[in-house]
């Protein structure tokens, strides 16, 4: 008998303690699904109540299936080709604050922060040197709140910078005070000229924890990418994945992303695509203010949307 209440007792601890490790992977699944895709796909693959209520009041007619809705929101909501996301100044009729509780239950407007503790690698993206400092600059503050990774790579490449929002000025003096400068850091006259140059040259001005100089840093140089007509292109999101997989072949481990708003959802969408299964990946990243015009948000939610509905056909095709 007191064997038999032993090994209950030893496998009740152990049934806990499994549990335990379950809960928190369905918790940290849960939650990158749910607060992403899923607050615009539900798990049979059909809109969200939210995500109707929103069609309806932009008045996007569609049929209800995700393909119509991908295929209209592209035609109504995308920025004109050729133009950048600050570039986007097409008109909808419509005032931020009608639309601003529903941007809020998409996760189009809110920070989303990390679920675990530890990361094997993150993933800062590349963006111009607003965005680079915003999402630096949460990365810094979720490591004084204590969590921790093992690499950080910084997906990025030879997109020449943009003059009207990349100035000298504005390299050297952070206007918004997202970050703080080294103390002892100068202009050394050296001027970045593209992404990369820029980005490492934020990381160096930039007084980051101590306990990173012993954490390798990668900086994965995309090249510019021609097009099917020959033409030559900045490289995407996409394309910088690809770089560091065919540089790198990373082992499949848990990857922590950071963007900022209101691009977090369409580049999660992104990453889960053109990453292997085997890694788990979560984006994350912190309100953007300078981003929360209704054409930039329903330029990425289009784009967002479109990326769902591929890898859902992706995914069904690999089946």
């Amino acid at each position: 008998m007191k064997y038999v209440l032993f090994f209950l007792l030893l496998f009740s601890t152990w049934i806990q303690l499994e549990g335990s490790e379950v809960g928190i992977t369905i918790t940290m699944k849960s939650i990158q699904n749910t607060t992403l895709s899923h607050t615009l796909i539900d798990t049979t693959d059909k809109p969200t109540p939210t995500f109707l209520k929103l069609l309806e009041k932009m008045n996007i007619t569609h049929n209800g299936t995700l393909q119509s809705i991908r295929d209209e929101t592209q035609k109504a909501w995308l920025r004109p080709v050729g133009k950048e996301r600050w570039e986007n100044e097409k008109a909808f009729p419509h005032h931020n604050n009608d639309l601003l509780p529903l941007f809020k239950e998409l996760l189009l407007i809110e920070k989303i922060e990390p679920v675990k503790q530890y990361y094997s690698h993150v993933v800062l993206l590349g963006a111009t040197i607003t965005s680079v400092r915003n999402r630096l600059a949460y990365l810094i503050q979720l490591w004084e709140s204590g969590i921790r990774f093992d690499t950080l790579i910084v997906l990025t490449g030879q997109r020449p910078l943009y003059p009207t929002i990349e100035s000298l000025d504005l390299l050297l003096t952070d206007p918004l005070h997202l970050v703080q400068f080294k103390e002892n850091w100068s202009f050394d006259g050296q001027v970045p000229s593209t992404e990369t140059e820029m980005i490492k040259y934020i990381f160096n001005q930039t007084k980051t924890p101590k306990e990173w100089n012993v954490i390798p840093l990668i900086f994965v140089d995309t090249p510019l990418q021609k097009t099917e007509t020959g033409e030559i292109r900045r490289p995407n999101t996409q394309d910088t994945i690809k770089e560091w997989l065919s540089l790198y072949n990373p082992h499949p481990h848990s990857i922590l992303a950071l963007s900022n708003q209101p691009v977090i959802g369409y580049q999660d969408a992104v990453l889960r695509r053109f990453f292997p299964l085997n890694f788990k990946i979560e984006t994350i990243g912190d309100i953007d203010s300078k981003n929360r015009g209704i054409s930039t948000i329903l330029d990425s939610l289009a784009r967002w949307i479109y990326n769902e509905v591929l890898l859902i056909e992706e995914t069904a095709l690999k089946k």
